[in-house]
């Protein structure tokens, strides 16, 4: 009470109250009062080993002082192997219970003492798992003992009971409460001796006091962490190692010297710093050893490298794909690999001791000792061709390269011979691969391409016309879809064939791709030549082609560019030809046609209204009309035919002979025959509802969509959707369709009179079917 009235920083007990007091018990309750009171006070834990050898308990003060007390700290004093005392374990405990040393704990409870090198003590997380019977200890740190005791200040009890002015001597001190009187305490020998050269003894609460001293003052050492020092050992030895493979052989015995003093200076740097203490010993010894190695090692890896390399030579040389010869420095050859035997046709042995310009001989005359060093970067040697001592050529490149020795001087000559016959052969096969097409064997869009500019470019200079002839054959897909692409590949071969022979020299003829071509005319002087070659290629393809005992048809739709008036660059001139095939084709096809600027705005009009298709299914731009059929005598409506009405946003309401052969040809024709169908099937079924008079509509179906596999369930699921009875329902078809094949479209229309639609015929009269034909026709009128 008297310590915590004088005002003292903390109290530390080292007295372990193990036992409760039998005589006076109150005493422990008034000394736990105390202690509470206090707040500032740690007292001490220690490890008993059990009887038998069987473990270790702690002996910790009884519960009441223990839960008044504000800290724990063990006091377990570690000592080496001689029996003197120079560490302390920062941290210990039992089981999974750990304590801080006492001091520590003081330390810790005194927010005015704070430590000047923090110590390492660890996350309690980080610490192992261990059996309740094992007291463990860790952190170990090094502190060190005075030589007097006059830095530390030792009061009696008595002292502190009957002074009154002791609160000058004690406010805001650490105090540490023990017994030191002779013979009453155990008494541990330190590292210090006295006037004979024994060791000097310490009480258990001195020593303490020193370990504070030390912890206070940062004057402890801590032994790095096993983990860490092994970690910094590896990279200090993995450095040296990286340094012998890097630096220079003769600089390593001076790097070993200098890196061995150097992790020596870095242990001392980070005792005197940090009181961190870090042996550098295993690194030197490692360093000490690894020097001899090394320099052993080396000298047993050069003479493997030496033999490995001339082996490698040797058998390099012998693999190798060119033809080498080396040569003294007057040219006699010295080695010949097999490859310059196979280029010259001398064994190595004829050749030995022979000039080399007498082995090899190069057709233009050229001496081989002339040739230039082509194994400078920015040469690239043109091919020579050598003769073999058999006559035959070869197609070689050739370089050259001094042998040097130490003084600068020459020595010899290394002479490389590459063949390459075989890869200008494959080079112009590539050559004309990357320029034809492979079918027709005619020029294709990249080399048309290429003649087409320089055409457009002497026609400027020379001030004459280049003509762009686009051709598609007209029927070709028939051919190759019913009689195989095998006759159809033939087929463009024998076209190719015909228009290769009504050109000019001067002429180009391509293939475009599938079965367009296009022809090149240039160096014109008069237009009317283009039109004399258009009529040429109309009758010569219009001819039959013989073919696997076959006579074949087709006929081509030809678009006509001319240079400078249809365009000036040869994407031009080729889009503009293409543009006046498609008018051709759109007019009957088997015939030709010049480029006009209408022919382009028809093409872009065309793309917009395409365009538009698309978008009028997807946002309802469509329109149902029902024209009445009225029985005249009744003047009763009796039926009706939906027509298809396009409300364009912009222009308005478009008629369907302006839109259906756009939608038959891109293919919308489906979609939008499957709608109509829809909208009229569900406004029968509204007039039904509304118990109108039954009326049959009619409505259109395309050929494309009259001959889909999927017509006949549309239907049934149509009727079924919409409750519709029959007799509502009626098909309007074009004569020219049941013409195209009439077994079929007999069987398709009686299966559609099952479902109880009817059958009409539109257009009749106008094709090539006959009253007589009609009878065989399931129709309704």
């Amino acid at each position: 009470n008297i310590l915590t009235n004088t005002g003292v920083a903390a109290i530390g007990l080292d007295i372990i109250f193990a036992e409760p007091d039998s005589v006076e018990p109150d005493a422990d309750v008034a000394l736990a009062k105390a202690i509470r009171q206090s707040g500032r006070v740690a007292l001490p834990v220690f490890p008993v080993q059990v009887a038998g050898n069987e473990g270790f308990s702690v002996a910790t003060p009884i519960p009441i002082l223990s839960e008044s007390a504000a800290a724990l700290g063990h006091v377990h004093v570690a000592t080496s192997s001689d029996g003197i005392v120079r560490s302390v374990y920062l941290q210990a405990g039992l089981g999974h219970t750990r304590w801080p040393t006492l001091s520590l704990a003081l330390l810790n409870l005194s927010p005015d003492h704070r430590l000047k090198n923090p110590v390492m003590v660890g996350d309690p997380a980080e610490q192992k798992r261990f059996d309740n019977g094992a007291w463990d200890f860790n952190h170990r740190i090094l502190f060190l003992f005075p030589n007097t005791n006059s830095q530390i200040r030792r009061i009696s009890y008595s002292y502190v009971l009957n002074n009154p002015n002791i609160s000058a001597t004690l406010q805001g001190k650490l105090i540490l409460i023990g017994v030191t009187a002779a013979g009453l305490a155990q008494r541990f020998a330190i590292p210090i001796t006295d006037t004979t050269g024994k060791p000097k003894l310490m009480t258990g609460v001195e020593l303490n006091a020193t370990i504070l001293q030390s912890l206070y003052r940062g004057l402890a050492i801590q032994s790095i962490d096993r983990a860490m020092g092994s970690v910094l050992t590896f990279i200090f030895v993995l450095f040296a190692i990286i340094s012998y493979s890097v630096v220079a052989s003769r600089w390593v015995f001076l790097m070993t010297a200098i890196f061995a003093l150097s992790v020596f200076t870095v242990s001392l740097l980070m005792l005197w710093n940090f009181r961190i203490w870090y042996t550098p010993v295993p690194v030197i010894i490692g360093l000490l050893l690894g020097y001899p190695i090394w320099s052993w090692q080396r000298l047993q890896a050069i003479t493997k490298t030496l033999y490995q390399e001339k082996e490698q030579s040797n058998a390099t040389l012998h693999s190798i794909g060119d033809g080498v010869v080396t040569t003294d420095a007057n040219g006699i050859v010295q080695y010949m690999n097999p490859i310059a035997e196979e280029i010259s046709g001398f064994t190595n042995a004829q050749a030995k001791s022979q000039q080399i310009s007498e082995i090899f001989t190069f057709k233009d005359g050229e001496c081989i000792t002339e040739v230039d060093n082509s194994s400078r970067p920015d040469s690239v040697p043109n091919p020579r061709f050598l003769k073999d001592r058999l006559g035959k050529e070869h197609a070689v490149r050739t370089s050259k390269k001094p042998i040097v020795g130490e003084t600068g001087a020459i020595f010899g000559m290394v002479y490389v011979f590459s063949d390459i016959t075989e890869t200008l052969n494959i080079s112009k096969k590539m050559a004309y691969m990357a320029t034809h097409d492979m079918l027709t064997r005619l020029p294709n869009r990249v080399l048309l391409g290429d003649r087409l500019t320089q055409a457009i470019g002497n026609a400027s200079r020379s001030d004459k016309c280049v003509a762009v002839l686009f051709i598609d054959l007209d029927g070709f897909k028939k051919i190759n879809d019913g009689m195989g692409h095998q006759i159809g590949d033939q087929l463009l071969r024998d076209v190719a064939g015909r228009l290769r022979g009504t050109l000019r020299q001067v002429d180009t003829a391509a293939r475009w791709g599938g079965d367009e071509f296009v022809i090149l005319l240039e160096g014109l002087t008069q237009t009317e030549i283009i039109t004399g070659v258009a009529v040429k290629i109309l009758k010569v393809l219009s001819k039959p082609f013989h073919i696997d005992s076959e006579d074949l048809f087709v006929t081509p739709s030809i678009g006509i560019s001319v240079f400078p008036k249809d365009g000036s660059t040869p994407e031009t001139l080729i889009d503009r030809a293409d543009a006046a095939m498609y008018r051709v084709k759109q007019s009957g096809s088997n015939n030709f046609c010049f480029y006009s600027q209408g022919i382009n705005e028809h093409a872009k009009a065309r793309l917009v209204m395409e365009k538009d298709l698309h978008s009028a299914l997807i946002s309802g731009d469509f329109e149902i009309l029902y024209q009445p059929q009225i029985e005249i005598r009744s003047n009763r409506i009796v039926g009706m035919e939906a027509l298809l009405r396009w409300r364009h946003p912009q222009n308005g309401l478009i008629p369907p002979d302006c839109f259906i052969p756009l939608a038959e040809e891109v293919g919308l024709i489906d979609d939008i025959g499957l709608w109509v169908l829809e909208t009229v099937c569900r406004q029968l079924n509204d007039w039904q509802e509304r118990g109108l008079p039954m009326i049959t509509a009619a409505v259109n179906l395309s050929p494309r969509q009259f001959m889909n596999k999927n017509l006949l369930d549309t239907f049934a699921q149509m009727l079924h959707k919409n409750h519709l009875n029959r007799g509502c329902l009626q098909i309007e078809i074009t004569e020219n369709l049941m013409m195209n094949n009439i077994d079929q479209v007999t069987e398709l229309l009686l299966a559609i009179k099952e479902l109880g639609i009817f059958v009409s015929i539109d257009d009749f009269g106008t094709g090539f079917s006959s009253l007589n034909l009609l009878k065989q026709f399931p129709v309704d009128e």
